[in-house]
């Protein structure tokens, strides 16, 4: 039987947290490739004094021995909102982070980040991912740096109403 691993723990820098509630989420570790020295984007929601909702991400560029905390997404139009988050990177190095709806219509909110998650674009509503206010998943499968063909997997509910009809989804073009 193989040894259990030790467990590491790094404790986050206090931030001046702007919020009622902070946290992160269910999330797959997405390490950037792209530049000088990989980046480690970790997503976190917050929930904020005025009943808003919004997303960010920490990063390290030592491999966990520090963080930085990065910009909030940009949220557009303001009544556009996401919560629970994770974070994938692009073929072309970029980081996505796919959000949960927390306001806007009823479907998955997306940033995208070209600074390993300093900053972002606008949150975007994404009208092919259904989402009745439930966590969901993105992972890289796939790499076209490892000579394969670039692919994504999203899992969720395919449904606005409800958490029913689960289902995974394959991206070719992210």
């Amino acid at each position: 039987m193989a040894e259990a691993s030790e467990a590491h723990s790094v404790a986050l820098p206090s931030f001046q947290f702007r919020s009622v509630r902070e946290a992160t989420t269910a999330v797959h570790q997405a390490a950037t490739t792209a530049g000088a020295a990989p980046l480690h984007p970790l997503p976190f929601n917050r929930y904020d004094t005025s009943g808003d909702w919004g997303n960010y991400a920490v990063f390290s560029d030592d491999g966990g021995a520090t963080w930085q905390r990065g910009l909030d997404v940009p949220r557009n139009p303001a009544a556009i909102q996401g919560n629970e988050c994770q974070v994938v990177e692009r073929a072309d190095g970029s980081v996505m982070l796919d959000a949960r709806r927390s306001a806007g219509t009823r479907n998955r909110k997306t940033a995208i980040s070209t600074d390993g998650g300093r900053s972002w674009s606008p949150l975007a509503e994404q009208p092919g991912l259904p989402s009745p206010a439930c966590m969901a998943s993105v992972l890289r499968f796939t790499d076209p740096a490892d000579g394969y063909r670039s692919r994504l997997f999203y899992a969720g509910p395919n449904s606005t109403s409800s958490r029913v009809h689960g289902v995974l989804r394959i991206s070719y073009d992210e």
